[in-house]
């Protein structure tokens, strides 16, 4: 009897499954990052300038659109009057073609520190400066027609600028390569989020050289309870390189890896933090729509629902109160672990965005990054999923799609579906509905044998 191998290694379900994370991201890769001539076809996409999770999802939206039409993305900053009326975003800050995201704006950090830009976004920064200035400072919809203005007719042809998809539904249909449809939107977002969103360089430094992180940066706590979905997810990052063996002698042609992250791991991670649409009081739509309740027991109570009762856990953030109701151990018998960073300064109902000095600005942006990638380090995560925050945090991890009804990637504190929204409010489809509609699109593109 004969039995299939990979790489030397006999096959598994686990090992089945990095094989298809890594045939993705070569698929990915094939597009992002091809060489950039006259006739490649390019998609304009403006950075929000929110909260860092809506930004980085908002980014990975731009992203699956861009590879759905095979385009190359180019990221822009917001329109000058989005930036200045709707985020308020500081006028100290100097968005640009070169630094379009508000958060990375006025540091010493380069796009490059966390997103995977492509081939062409480098190439017409590199060769037409002027042409992307001149593009980034025009209203929303004008990356066309300003090109055209200045004579970059070449450019004007093979371009488009997308709109905010803030609000617009991805379908596995028209935006999952159908060789990947049976996996989900969700699996098809995670391996498109830890594609595109790989932290290096000084980024890398700040975060693994940060006081709060020290904990969880040489920990080899391993998990009381055992490990299989984030071991699956360890798996998948080491797989997914092979999918540049198609195009070089070396596991990751970029020169970038996956990516730094730490290697802290837990059973289960909670978010639990009230964030800047809760905070400006008692209002109709904190109570009904965003559900800005913060109540560690109802998350505990969850958890225990799910089968997890016990083991590590990671608990993201930004009330005092749950810190203190952690450390007088109302999270017993969980061995728990957060953050030792000072949460004074979300006492307030002003959104960090409107932060502006440089320095308070960087350590917003620190603290957000390392609570996402803690979380993501938890084999269950459980957070509000009208928040973008535990759904950024939960796609920046590959897991193996769940086959069994009892088998779940997240707990949802709010009983809200994950969605590539950017907030997944009522009345939205509910689960039963999505599900509907998820097999109506499976009929429509049968699996390929």
């Amino acid at each position: 009897m004969r039995s299939l191998q990979i790489e030397g290694h006999p096959t598994s379900i686990n090992s089945l499954h990095a094989a298809l994370v890594a045939a993705a991201t070569a698929h990915i890769d094939e597009v992002h990052r091809a060489q950039c001539t006259p006739e490649t076809q390019v998609m304009f996409a403006r950075m929000d300038c929110h909260g860092v999770g809506e930004d980085i999802n908002q980014a990975v939206r731009m992203f699956a659109v861009a590879l759905a039409q095979r385009r190359q993305l180019v990221l822009l900053p917001p329109a000058p009057h989005t930036a200045r009326d709707e985020c308020k975003v500081p006028a100290s800050l100097s968005l640009t073609a070169a630094k379009p995201w508000h958060w990375l704006a006025g540091q010493a950090l380069p796009m490059e520190s966390i997103f995977v830009l492509s081939s062409c976004h480098k190439e017409l920064l590199r060769k037409q400066p002027h042409i992307m200035e001149a593009i980034a400072e025009s209203g929303a919809g004008n990356a066309t027609s300003t090109a055209v203005r200045l004579g970059a007719t070449a450019l004007a042809a093979v371009s488009r600028e997308s709109t905010s998809l803030w609000r617009s539904h991805l379908a596995v249909s028209r935006h999952v390569p159908r060789v990947f449809q049976r996996q989900g939107l969700l699996w098809w977002f995670q391996v498109l989020t830890t594609y595109l969103v790989r932290i290096n360089g000084a980024l890398a430094n700040m975060l693994q050289g940060h006081p709060a992180m020290q904990p969880f940066v040489s920990s080899q706590t391993i998990s009381y309870r055992g490990t299989a979905a984030v071991d699956d997810a360890a798996l998948a990052g080491r797989w997914q390189g092979l999918g540049w063996a198609v195009k070089c002698s070396t596991r990751y042609c970029d020169g970038l890896g996956p990516g730094w992250a730490p290697t802290a791991r837990f059973d289960a991670g909670v978010h639990l933090r009230m964030g800047d649409s809760c905070r400006s009081g008692p209002t109709r739509y904190a109570q009904h729509v965003r559900r800005c309740d913060v109540n560690l027991t109802h998350a505990l109570r969850r958890l225990a629902e799910a089968g997890v009762r016990n083991g590590t856990l990671f608990v993201a953030s930004d009330s005092q109160d749950i810190i203190e109701q952690v450390d007088a151990g109302l999270a017993r018998p969980f061995n728990v672990s957060y953050l030792r960073i000072n949460r004074a300064r979300f006492e307030t109902a002003s959104g960090t965005e409107k932060l502006e000095l440089p320095a308070i600005r960087l350590n917003s942006l620190l603290e957000a990054l390392m609570d996402m990638m803690l979380l993501a380090r938890s084999t269950l995560l459980a957070g509000k999923m009208m928040s973008n925050f535990p759904r950024a945090a939960l796609q920046m991890r590959i897991q193996l799609p769940a086959r069994r009804s009892h088998a779940r990637a997240y707990i949802a504190l709010d009983d809200r579906p994950w969605c590539t929204r950017t907030s997944c409010r009522e009345p939205f489809p509910s689960a039963r509905d999505q599900q509907a509609a998820m097999r109506r699109e499976l009929a429509r593109n049968p699996s390929i044998t």
